[in-house]
């Protein structure tokens, strides 16, 4: 006997399991999060002349007769990059643990308040404060568990999933360009450090907010569906015969 999967199983799947969202909602979602806060580290050499004119780091330079910035000055900056870099891969790892043991949901909503908090340390970091390696970091650790989060969504758009895994891709690799945006905003209108990272503290509010109609648990293929039996055209005679 031939078998398919029931409707029933294919509405579940096709929806959001938890009713609340259609597949397209989910997907749009999923992409304006990651361009919002995904991969936002991997622009921060958009943003180092304004790190230049705020200052970060210029104690360095003091006593040596290098132009400015010096060379200290910028590898402490490529040190705060290096760094976030490697939180990036340990923050999706833990992602990962994460949504197996709590579920997609709360593995978003953790990663993006960890985002959150990055930006915090930024926003109010000084000139010479050590904030700007655990800020940058944090950045990085939840970007990273954003992504992770957003692979199963490409399950609800079966013979597609390869489309959707690739502009999922797309957007976080995208979202590196919100640095540039805060050096054009600095250059045009004159916003100063604080004042950039705070504006972006309410972008990762409203990520962490809208984290929170996620599913709690990932979506799955339809070859994770449990198939059922499609009855022969013997078994429905037999059937109608014994009624």
């Amino acid at each position: 006997m031939s078998t398919q999967y029931n409707t029933e199983s294919e509405a579940l799947f096709l929806a959001a399991t938890d009713g609340a969202l259609s597949r397209s909602t989910y997907l749009v979602l999923a992409l304006c999060q990651q361009m919002l806060a995904g991969g936002v580290i991997f622009g921060w050499q958009a943003l180092l002349p304004v790190l230049y004119d705020y200052g970060v780091f210029a104690e360095s330079c003091k006593g040596t007769d290098e132009a400015y910035p010096c060379l200290k000055m910028r590898s402490k900056l490529a040190l705060v990059f290096s760094i976030a870099g490697s939180a990036n891969a340990i923050g999706g790892m833990v992602a990962g643990l994460i949504m197996d043991k709590l579920g997609p949901r709360i593995a978003r909503m953790f990663s993006s308040l960890i985002v959150l908090a990055g930006s915090l340390m930024l926003a109010y970091a000084g000139p010479e404060s050590i904030m700007w390696f655990p800020g940058l970091a944090c950045m990085g650790f939840g970007g990273n568990g954003i992504q992770i989060t957003s692979f199963h969504i490409s399950n609800l758009f079966p013979g597609n999933e390869k489309l959707v895994v690739s502009l999922i891709a797309g957007a976080f690799a995208a979202s590196a360009s919100l640095f540039t945006l805060m050096r054009l905003l600095h250059d045009a209108c004159g916003w100063d450090m604080r004042t950039l990272f705070m504006a972006y503290c309410g972008i990762c509010t409203a990520v962490f907010l809208t984290s929170s109609v996620w599913p709690d648990k990932p979506f799955t293929s339809p070859e994770d569906l449990e198939p059922i039996p499609q009855n022969s055209e013997e078994d429905i005679i037999r059937e109608a015969r014994s009624e």
